[in-house]
């Protein structure tokens, strides 16, 4: 694979976005990628995975540049196309029997976010800024996203999040129990792993099930969520607004909207 790399460490696989000069931006080849990857895992062995990026940044989301390269008329079928292998592959680490640990380092923006939400447990560096990006050129929020939030933060700040786009840093996301916990940048990866070997020394049925009740309750709220995700970002990809975002974020200017 070109854009994901996996080891494994003994009953755990550590998987990283590996786009490392693009901040591990959410191309095509990716999200397909992690699809694929996602579904491997489930057919092996490990009992955890911990997710994180490479480089300076866990993702940036969306690759705006192969946004602005597709035409206006075409770009709900582009965005389509993204947001299948993506939703499989959230989908799957929320189904899945392992526990999936987000280790969160650097930026995460956009997708990025929703990924890292849609694992079991979330933990991030003490530099790292979770920021939604999605308003910013003109879009709706896709991989989750609503969903999560929603969970996690009620409807209040959950549409304050999702409309203001803050940014939020790793001491703002645990008080908002965004994430379990944060640490020092270059312990991330050794402290997830202490998580992760916490858990695989447990009952693997035990913690299986457990986490397939705790899912269950909202499992099918999330897949009919994803399907209204995908159809609204798909819509709104073709609108003006959107021509307008992507462009002024490629121009690193602020957008004037319609």
């Amino acid at each position: 694979m070109n854009c994901i790399e996996t080891e494994r460490q003994g009953k755990t696989a550590i998987v990283r976005f590996s786009r490392e000069k693009s901040y591990n931006a959410m191309n095509d080849e990716l999200i397909t990628e992690f699809a694929q990857t996602v579904g491997l895992i489930e057919e092996s062995d490990v009992r955890t995975v911990i997710l994180t990026g490479k480089g300076k940044a866990f993702s940036a989301g969306g690759d705006v540049t192969s946004m602005r390269n597709i035409a206006q008329a075409e770009r709900g079928k582009f965005f389509n196309s993204l947001t299948v292998p993506l939703h499989e592959a959230i989908a799957g680490i929320v189904k899945s029997e392992k526990i999936w640990i987000a280790a969160v380092n650097g930026i995460a923006a956009g997708a990025g976010v929703s990924t890292a939400l849609a694992c079991d447990i979330t933990v991030a560096s003490r530099d790292t800024k979770f920021i939604l990006s999605y308003e910013k050129i003109g879009l709706s929020p896709d991989g989750g996203a609503t969903f999560f939030l929603n969970q996690l933060l009620g409807f209040k700040k959950a549409i304050e999040i999702i409309i203001m786009d803050p940014a939020i840093d790793a001491e703002e996301a645990l008080r908002l129990n965004i994430i379990n916990q944060c640490f020092e940048p270059e312990h991330l990866i050794e402290e997830a792993l202490k998580i992760a070997k916490q858990i695989n020394e447990k009952s693997f049925d035990a913690v299986s099930a457990s986490k397939k009740l705790v899912r269950a309750s909202y499992l099918e709220a999330l897949k009919m969520q994803l399907d209204r995700e995908a159809k609204s970002i798909a819509k709104m990809a073709q609108t003006r607004n959107a021509e307008i975002g992507i462009n002024a974020f490629m121009e690193k200017r602020l957008p004037k909207f319609r």
